[in-house]
């Protein structure tokens, strides 16, 4: 019998998942006692109830979960054991269940972007939890909202999150985290990174070219205080295309004064791989390119592509695809029930995060592989997420065979619009209670 690929999807999540409990020592807090006696709910079982939480209350998650009466174990028993579980059997679980399934490619580059998200959770205003406040402009309430600044490295053609970094928001710092993870290289290497502004860093930038990989990242497109592009011998009107070549230092002297076409002075601090006491002057060759957009808004994007493969025009249209994990945030918050926390604890909701992640990529997993044919029509069609994440959280639950959830999945499709722009109202979101779910 041919497997379906969902089912091996699902085998090579469980598949690790069961070697990690035949080694859960890494993974809990207590090894001499954790997961040892023979439970109800056991290391696997606990792991997975996390992975697929939805909207509803702890004690219908389990239920939906292990539906039996006689083994249903209550809430208390539950927490119980998710206490003993340490943050690293989540990040573990996220890792390796990326590592084997084959990754798509763009112009011959793995197209990755990095950007973050506030995560409104619902935490107890103790002095512990201050880092995580951020603090409402609105007159009405002085109450805080409590946040975790989550940053992540997302897969743009394969659409999976490859890497993630959890932090209070009061403290976080995105091109700090960004060099973290790039430290850390949980990532397909010959890569193209592209991100918003606020990661217009030499550092970064640097870094990124030590590695062996490409950059393409926007920034300020004026010449005001603090713009990248200040200082530098390009046109202000119209659009251009100039890569420069200069010695980078944080040094003044007379050479560097007299040698303005060669030298560049920046206020930066120490990078072993940027400017530092062992290498005062860095040479770095970077390409500035300024576009136009339909609306005849500019942007300005600094990258280290060549241009004669990559000409204005492939740029403008890799920067769009950037959006696509602007969409995965929107998805993997409320498709996905990310927002609905079950916990008031810091460590409880980290795990949340990451379990979300993890079932985020298993969905996208199956429904990368799921083709759709269509001759006719106008548009192409893709699988509805809100409805794959559902079907794949039944099928997490055993509640669906692998071939109702490719089904049902491929029977809600939608029709791939490229183009499209829509106003971007802000809004403030408070934190969902953890009593009284509507789901």
């Amino acid at each position: 019998m041919i497997m379906k690929y969902a089912q091996k999807v699902k085998k090579r999540y469980l598949t690790i998942l069961n070697d990690m409990a035949k080694n859960r020592d890494s993974y809990v807090k207590n090894p001499e006692k954790d997961f040892t006696r023979k439970r109800k709910l056991s290391f696997q079982d606990t792991i997975n109830t996390i992975v697929t939480y939805d909207a509803g209350s702890i004690g219908r998650c389990i239920k939906r979960y292990i539906p039996k009466v006689e083994k249903t174990p209550t809430t208390s028993a539950f927490l119980q054991q998710q206490k003993k579980l340490k943050l690293s059997a989540f990040q573990t679980l996220f890792y390796r269940f990326n590592d084997p399934f084959p990754d798509k490619t763009l112009y011959n580059l793995h197209i990755l972007s990095v950007d973050g998200t506030g995560v409104t959770v619902p935490m107890d205003r103790i002095n512990e939890n201050k880092e995580y406040a951020r603090v409402r402009t609105n007159k009405d309430s002085t109450r805080p909202a409590y946040q975790f600044h989550v940053s992540c490295i997302y897969d743009l053609i394969n659409e999976r999150y490859c890497d993630a970094y959890i932090e209070p928001f009061r403290t976080h710092s995105e091109t700090h985290v960004f060099s973290v993870m790039l430290e850390r290289k949980n990532f397909p290497q010959k890569a193209l990174f592209i991100a918003d502004r606020g990661y217009e860093s030499y550092l970064l930038m640097a870094q990124i070219q030590h590695d062996g990989n490409y950059f393409l990242i926007r920034a300020r497109e004026d010449f005001g205080q603090g713009s990248m592009i200040k200082g530098y011998p390009f046109p202000r009107d119209g659009t251009f295309d100039k890569t420069v070549t200069y010695i980078y230092t944080k040094t003044q002297n007379k050479r560097t004064k007299a040698n303005p076409e060669l030298y560049k002075r920046v206020a930066t601090r120490n990078s072993p791989y940027f400017i530092n006491k062992e290498h005062p002057y860095v040479k770095m060759t970077l390409r500035f390119v300024m576009i136009v957009l339909p609306n005849g808004q500019k942007e300005c994007l600094i990258t280290n592509l060549p241009a004669n493969k990559f000409p204005p025009e492939t740029l403008k249209k890799l920067y769009c695809i950037r959006w696509k994990i602007e969409t995965s945030f929107r998805l993997i918050k409320y498709s996905a029930n990310l927002l609905e926390f079950h916990s008031k604890k810091i460590e409880f909701l980290q795990q949340e995060i990451w379990a979300k992640m993890i079932f985020y990529n298993f969905t996208t997993t199956i429904t990368q592989h799921l083709r759709y044919k269509r001759d006719r029509g106008k548009y192409q069609y893709k699988p509805n997420m809100t409805n794959a994440l559902q079907m794949c959280k039944d099928y997490l639950r055993n509640a669906k065979t692998p071939n109702d959830v490719e089904g049902h999945i491929l029977m809600e499709m939608t029709p791939i619009r490229d183009g499209r722009s829509f106003k971007r109202d802000k809004s403030r979101h408070q934190s969902v209670f953890t009593t009284f779910r509507h789901n």
